[in-house]
Protein backbone atom coordinates (compact mmCIF):
# COMPACT_ATOMS: atom_id res chain seq x y z
CA UNK A 1 0.00 0.00 0.00
CA UNK A 2 2.79 1.81 0.76
CA UNK A 3 4.53 1.91 -2.44
CA UNK A 4 1.23 2.47 -4.28
CA UNK A 5 0.68 5.63 -2.51
CA UNK A 6 4.34 6.92 -3.12
CA UNK A 7 3.87 5.94 -7.10
CA UNK A 8 0.56 7.75 -7.27
CA UNK A 9 2.20 10.96 -5.95
CA UNK A 10 5.43 10.71 -8.16
CA UNK A 11 2.91 10.49 -11.34
CA UNK A 12 1.00 13.46 -9.65
CA UNK A 13 4.32 15.15 -9.30
CA UNK A 14 5.45 14.48 -13.36
CA UNK A 15 1.91 15.54 -14.11
CA UNK A 16 2.23 18.79 -12.44
CA UNK A 17 5.42 19.42 -13.88
CA UNK A 18 4.88 18.34 -17.60
CA UNK A 19 1.72 21.08 -17.14
CA UNK A 20 4.00 23.62 -15.80
CA UNK A 21 6.56 23.19 -18.37
CA UNK A 22 4.28 23.53 -21.25
CA UNK A 23 3.99 27.40 -20.36
CA UNK A 24 7.45 28.44 -21.74
CA UNK A 25 8.07 32.41 -20.92
CA UNK A 26 6.68 33.99 -24.48
CA UNK A 27 3.49 31.88 -23.81
CA UNK A 28 3.19 32.92 -20.25
CA UNK A 29 3.99 36.26 -20.51
CA UNK A 30 1.32 36.62 -23.60
CA UNK A 31 -1.07 34.95 -21.72
CA UNK A 32 -0.30 37.13 -18.57
CA UNK A 33 -0.75 40.31 -20.36
CA UNK A 34 -4.23 39.43 -21.96
CA UNK A 35 -5.56 38.37 -18.74
CA UNK A 36 -3.96 42.02 -17.42
CA UNK A 37 -6.27 44.11 -19.90
CA UNK A 38 -9.05 41.98 -19.31
CA UNK A 39 -9.26 42.64 -15.40
CA UNK A 40 -8.57 46.11 -16.51
CA UNK A 41 -11.57 46.33 -19.21
CA UNK A 42 -13.85 44.16 -16.28
CA UNK A 43 -14.12 42.02 -19.34
CA UNK A 44 -13.87 37.97 -18.95
CA UNK A 45 -11.06 35.96 -18.21
CA UNK A 46 -9.56 35.08 -21.64
CA UNK A 47 -9.48 31.46 -23.41
CA UNK A 48 -6.49 29.70 -22.86
CA UNK A 49 -3.72 29.10 -25.65
CA UNK A 50 -4.46 24.93 -24.51
CA UNK A 51 -8.22 25.34 -25.17
CA UNK A 52 -9.97 23.34 -22.91
CA UNK A 53 -9.54 19.93 -20.69
CA UNK A 54 -10.84 16.69 -21.51
CA UNK A 55 -13.96 17.70 -18.72
CA UNK A 56 -14.46 20.68 -20.30
CA UNK A 57 -13.04 23.03 -18.22
CA UNK A 58 -10.49 26.16 -19.75
CA UNK A 59 -6.86 24.56 -19.42
CA UNK A 60 -4.97 26.73 -17.41
CA UNK A 61 -3.22 23.71 -15.93
CA UNK A 62 0.15 25.06 -14.84
CA UNK A 63 -0.48 28.60 -15.83
CA UNK A 64 2.48 30.84 -13.90
CA UNK A 65 -0.26 33.81 -12.93
CA UNK A 66 1.46 37.23 -12.46
CA UNK A 67 -1.61 39.23 -12.18
CA UNK A 68 -3.92 40.31 -9.58
CA UNK A 69 -7.94 38.97 -10.38
CA UNK A 70 -10.13 41.59 -9.36
CA UNK A 71 -13.56 42.41 -9.90
CA UNK A 72 -14.11 38.85 -12.52
CA UNK A 73 -16.57 36.04 -12.68
CA UNK A 74 -14.86 32.96 -13.13
CA UNK A 75 -16.11 29.75 -13.83
CA UNK A 76 -15.59 26.17 -15.55
CA UNK A 77 -11.83 26.84 -15.06
CA UNK A 78 -8.90 23.93 -14.48
CA UNK A 79 -5.93 26.14 -12.62
CA UNK A 80 -4.58 22.73 -11.27
CA UNK A 81 -1.01 22.46 -10.29
CA UNK A 82 -0.78 26.43 -11.34
CA UNK A 83 1.62 28.79 -9.32
CA UNK A 84 0.55 32.08 -7.78
CA UNK A 85 2.68 34.12 -5.24
CA UNK A 86 0.84 37.18 -5.71
CA UNK A 87 -0.12 39.34 -3.06
CA UNK A 88 -3.67 40.28 -3.58
CA UNK A 89 -4.24 37.05 -6.12
CA UNK A 90 -7.73 37.47 -6.30
CA UNK A 91 -9.84 40.70 -5.17
CA UNK A 92 -13.51 40.60 -4.84
CA UNK A 93 -14.05 38.04 -7.48
CA UNK A 94 -16.69 35.04 -7.78
CA UNK A 95 -15.17 31.77 -8.29
CA UNK A 96 -17.63 29.02 -9.25
CA UNK A 97 -16.82 25.57 -10.86
CA UNK A 98 -13.37 25.71 -10.92
CA UNK A 99 -10.10 23.38 -10.20
CA UNK A 100 -7.54 24.41 -8.24
CA UNK A 101 -6.11 20.95 -7.43
CA UNK A 102 -2.12 20.79 -6.70
CA UNK A 103 -1.98 24.34 -7.06
CA UNK A 104 0.26 26.56 -4.84
CA UNK A 105 -1.08 30.25 -3.51
CA UNK A 106 0.68 32.26 -1.59
CA UNK A 107 -1.32 35.58 -1.61
CA UNK A 108 -4.39 37.31 -0.34
CA UNK A 109 -8.19 36.85 -1.21
CA UNK A 110 -10.37 39.77 -0.93
CA UNK A 111 -13.73 39.12 -0.26
CA UNK A 112 -14.11 36.29 -3.18
CA UNK A 113 -17.26 33.54 -3.50
CA UNK A 114 -15.82 30.10 -4.66
CA UNK A 115 -18.49 28.06 -5.18
CA UNK A 116 -18.11 24.14 -6.19
CA UNK A 117 -14.63 24.33 -6.61
CA UNK A 118 -11.79 21.59 -5.78
CA UNK A 119 -9.04 22.53 -3.96
CA UNK A 120 -7.83 19.36 -3.29
CA UNK A 121 -3.89 18.78 -2.39
CA UNK A 122 -3.27 22.74 -3.06
CA UNK A 123 -1.08 24.59 -1.04
CA UNK A 124 -2.47 28.08 0.99
CA UNK A 125 0.57 28.23 3.25
CA UNK A 126 0.75 31.61 4.32
CA UNK A 127 -2.38 32.84 2.48
CA UNK A 128 -4.38 35.30 3.99
CA UNK A 129 -8.22 34.36 3.31
CA UNK A 130 -9.89 37.57 4.90
CA UNK A 131 -13.54 37.17 4.54
CA UNK A 132 -13.72 34.66 1.79
CA UNK A 133 -16.63 32.66 1.24
CA UNK A 134 -16.41 29.05 0.32
CA UNK A 135 -19.21 27.38 -0.44
CA UNK A 136 -19.54 23.20 -1.26
CA UNK A 137 -15.85 22.97 -1.66
CA UNK A 138 -13.06 20.47 -1.47
CA UNK A 139 -9.68 21.25 0.76
CA UNK A 140 -8.67 17.06 0.94
CA UNK A 141 -5.00 16.64 1.33
CA UNK A 142 -4.49 21.07 1.21
CA UNK A 143 -1.45 22.45 3.00
CA UNK A 144 -2.85 25.06 4.98
CA UNK A 145 -0.39 25.76 7.37
CA UNK A 146 0.02 29.11 8.66
CA UNK A 147 -2.70 30.53 6.77
CA UNK A 148 -4.90 33.17 8.19
CA UNK A 149 -8.36 34.45 7.80
CA UNK A 150 -11.25 36.70 9.48
CA UNK A 151 -15.06 35.90 8.81
CA UNK A 152 -14.27 33.74 6.57
CA UNK A 153 -17.44 31.25 5.73
CA UNK A 154 -17.68 27.66 4.93
CA UNK A 155 -20.05 25.58 4.13
CA UNK A 156 -20.28 21.89 3.02
CA UNK A 157 -16.59 22.11 2.32
CA UNK A 158 -14.31 18.92 2.89
CA UNK A 159 -11.16 19.56 5.05
CA UNK A 160 -10.38 15.94 5.27
CA UNK A 161 -6.75 15.31 5.78
CA UNK A 162 -5.65 18.85 5.10
CA UNK A 163 -2.66 19.90 6.97
CA UNK A 164 -4.21 22.76 9.05
CA UNK A 165 -1.35 23.30 11.74
CA UNK A 166 -0.89 26.96 13.25
CA UNK A 167 -3.59 28.12 11.27
CA UNK A 168 -4.86 31.58 12.17
CA UNK A 169 -8.90 31.34 11.97
CA UNK A 170 -10.44 34.12 13.81
CA UNK A 171 -14.53 34.10 14.25
CA UNK A 172 -14.94 31.82 11.21
CA UNK A 173 -18.04 29.92 10.23
CA UNK A 174 -17.57 26.34 9.75
CA UNK A 175 -21.47 25.39 8.62
CA UNK A 176 -21.31 21.35 7.74
CA UNK A 177 -17.89 20.82 7.22
CA UNK A 178 -15.76 17.75 7.09
CA UNK A 179 -12.42 17.19 9.11
CA UNK A 180 -11.72 13.69 8.83
CA UNK A 181 -8.19 13.17 9.68
CA UNK A 182 -7.75 16.91 9.64
CA UNK A 183 -4.54 17.95 11.77
CA UNK A 184 -4.95 20.89 14.36
CA UNK A 185 -1.55 22.55 16.35
CA UNK A 186 -0.17 25.83 17.40
CA UNK A 187 -3.21 27.36 15.74
CA UNK A 188 -6.18 29.60 16.55
CA UNK A 189 -9.87 29.12 16.13
CA UNK A 190 -10.93 31.64 18.24
CA UNK A 191 -14.63 32.92 17.72
CA UNK A 192 -15.05 30.52 15.33
CA UNK A 193 -18.53 28.80 14.76
CA UNK A 194 -19.14 25.27 14.11
CA UNK A 195 -22.12 23.90 13.08
CA UNK A 196 -23.13 20.50 12.47
CA UNK A 197 -19.52 19.22 12.73
CA UNK A 198 -16.59 19.88 14.66
CA UNK A 199 -13.34 18.55 14.92
CA UNK A 200 -12.12 16.53 17.98
CA UNK A 201 -10.75 17.71 21.09
CA UNK A 202 -7.76 15.19 20.15
CA UNK A 203 -7.44 16.87 16.98
CA UNK A 204 -7.28 20.46 17.66
CA UNK A 205 -4.64 19.56 20.55
CA UNK A 206 -3.04 23.11 21.73
CA UNK A 207 -5.13 24.73 19.24
CA UNK A 208 -6.90 27.95 20.85
CA UNK A 209 -10.56 28.03 20.86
Amino acid sequence: MKKIIENSKSANMRDAIRKQLRWDEKLSQSTNQEIALAVKRHSALPSSPFDRTEDGFADFRGFPLKVQLSRMAISDVDFSHSICLLAGALNNCSVMRSRFSGAKFDGRFVGVLFEDCDFERVSLKNAALGSASFLNCNFSGANMIDVMARGAFFAKCSFDRANMKKAVLLACTFNECTFDGTEFHNGSLVGCKFIGNRPSDDQLGNTMI
